[in-house]
């Protein structure tokens, strides 16, 4: 009898320290959980998961957020938050694995202990019962020695931790503002004519409405009384010819966001929204320059990439002022990052008289 009493006692002994050495598990576990959740415009809030299956055990706490990471300096920057709800699962999963097999443990050894005392003198039921006894004993010196193995190869292994997540918060992009700003309403292109007229001069074929050409006319006239001539070198374009401009100045594709024009090449509209979204596809726009006339020896006063490189030498240049200052007289508006493009009427949003 005293040889049962210390087998069973053994048993038990057995089950309790197991269930000891499964306390740092949880300890790990929760020892991330240590900061509160922090409020703030440029994090937005995480909801916990909600479980299908539920699991005894499980209690999610808020994420942790480096604090002293936000709004440092009062700069927008990366923070790093902690999500500890994988964690959370796995630990209450391993817990309540480890309790089950504990309480069946336990039953096995219950059930072999009663077997072997209950055996009055049957050597079969004697075997039996100790062979229960020894396979419950034996499964949870195995799960112990698994813990305790996988803990000296690395305690990350026994030491659910929390998930370091980078949370990025909004930022506003200073994004340039395209050479036509789409403020149109949407209205294709009428009465288109070919650009002619006395004091003009037209480096191609071009079009414009009705409108337009009468006002170029007008402005040609006025520029002739100073010595200059009214050089015409786009208006109206067809989208196949806008799509083909957009291939030469721009380095994105016709329908993206932004034109990002190539070196010495100027901003495009890029047909963000199609042929009514850009003031050369409505009919809208004139690119126009001074020209100088010596004997019918006409020369551009001043060149595109001059233009670009400093547009306030360009705007001063007096040739392309009094063109400027003629075209603003009837009715067009210049664009601001070019000075050669009008509008009539505005389109774009930079585009000032």
């Amino acid at each position: 009898m005293t040889s049962k009493l210390k087998i069973f006692t053994f048993s038990i002994f057995c089950i309790f320290a197991f269930l000891l050495l499964s306390l740092p598990i949880a300890t790990h576990a929760q020892s991330n959980t240590v900061k509160n959740w922090l409020t703030t415009d440029d994090i937005s809030k995480l909801y916990e998961p909600e479980l299908n299956v539920d699991i005894p055990g499980v209690v999610f706490t808020d994420p942790i957020i480096d604090e002293s990471q936000v709004n440092r300096e009062g700069k927008n920057i990366a923070v790093d938050s902690q999500i500890p709800w994988i964690a959370q699962y796995l630990h209450a999963i391993f817990t309540y694995s480890l309790q089950i097999a504990a309480v069946l443990a336990t039953l096995s050894i219950i059930v072999g202990g009663f077997l072997y005392m209950s055996s009055a003198g049957s050597q079969s039921r004697v075997k039996k019962g100790k062979e229960i006894i020894f396979g419950a004993i034996t499964g949870l010196v195995l799960l112990m020695s698994t813990y305790l193995f996988l803990n000296l190869i690395n305690n990350d292994l026994t030491n659910f931790k929390a998930i370091t997540i980078s949370v990025v918060p909004k930022l506003v992009l200073d994004i340039p503002e395209e050479e036509e700003q789409n403020v149109v309403d949407g209205r294709a292109p009428r009465d288109i004519t070919t650009v002619s007229g006395s004091n003009i001069y037209t480096y191609s074929t071009v079009q414009a409405t009705k409108p337009i050409v009468q006002s170029l006319q007008k402005v040609a006239t006025s520029l002739l009384e100073k010595g200059y001539v009214l050089g015409i070198a786009s208006g109206y374009r067809p989208i196949q010819k806008q799509i083909a401009l957009i291939e030469l100045n721009c380095e994105n594709k016709p329908g993206s966001a932004t034109c990002n024009p190539k070196e010495n090449r100027p901003q495009t509209c890029i047909l963000r929204h199609g042929a009514r979204s850009c003031p050369h596809t409505t009919g809208r726009a004139i690119d126009a320059w001074g020209v100088t006339d010596e004997n019918g020896d006409r020369n551009q006063c001043i060149m595109m990439n001059d233009c670009i490189a400093d547009k306030q030498a360009c705007r001063n240049n007096p040739c392309q002022k009094a063109v400027i200052d003629l075209m603003i007289a009837n009715e067009f508006c210049v664009l601001d990052s070019e000075p050669w493009h009008f509008e009539k009427p505005k389109m774009s949003s930079n585009c000032n008289f």
